[in-house]
């Protein structure tokens, strides 16, 4: 990937991890009188609602500092790159800031890469951009939670097949015991 270009599922997946923070400055509170009503405007202005996009923390991958930052503001904030070329700023808490959070390199099985893609193409099951997971046990939960009836429809071709490879082993081993039985007769 270029360092200009934006991996943008990478993008929506920080953005829906992104952990809520609370509001800063002074908001006006539901029912709040905002205007009187003086000779220009004679009439009372109330606030009957007002809706935030919330606010939710960005640590920077460098200093490992907690910012709060607009919610409306997080997809560019999580653009910024550093002078090196790396992203500057992440929704997941920088542990060590000397020594960034690693994403995994285990992909998703639907992914055009993944482990059972060829299985995937069998069934026209769709694609998946994750290409981020640590573990296999991350792999095989991100099956379960997001691709629920891909994941038993994988499940189920895997069996079928060693079913199949099950019964051809025992077909071959009676065959071969025919074949000694037949042998010691003769």
């Amino acid at each position: 990937m270029v360092d200009n270009e934006v991996d943008y599922a990478k993008l929506i997946e920080d953005m829906e991890r992104a952990e809520g923070a609370p509001e800063p400055g002074n908001f006006i509170p539901y029912k709040e009188i905002i205007h009187k009503g003086d000779a220009e405007l004679p009439v009372s202005i109330v606030a009957g609602s007002l809706k935030s996009a919330g606010y939710v923390y960005v640590y920077h991958l460098e200093t490992g500092e907690r910012r709060a930052v607009n919610r409306n503001m997080l997809p560019s904030i999580l653009r910024k790159r550093l002078p090196t070329g790396e992203l500057a700023f992440s929704t997941r808490p920088v542990l060590d800031p000397l020594r960034p959070y690693k994403e995994g390199e285990l992909r998703c099985w639907l992914h055009k890469d993944g482990e059972y893609r060829e299985i995937a193409d069998e069934w026209a099951l769709p694609f998946c951009p994750k290409k981020n997971l640590k573990t296999p046990i991350d792999v095989l939960r991100h099956m379960q939670h997001r691709h629920r009836s891909e994941y038993e429809a994988i499940n189920t071709m895997l069996n079928t097949k060693k079913e199949d490879e099950e019964r051809e082993w025992r077909r071959a081993l009676v065959g071969l015991a025919a074949a000694k039985g037949k042998g010691k007769n003769e």
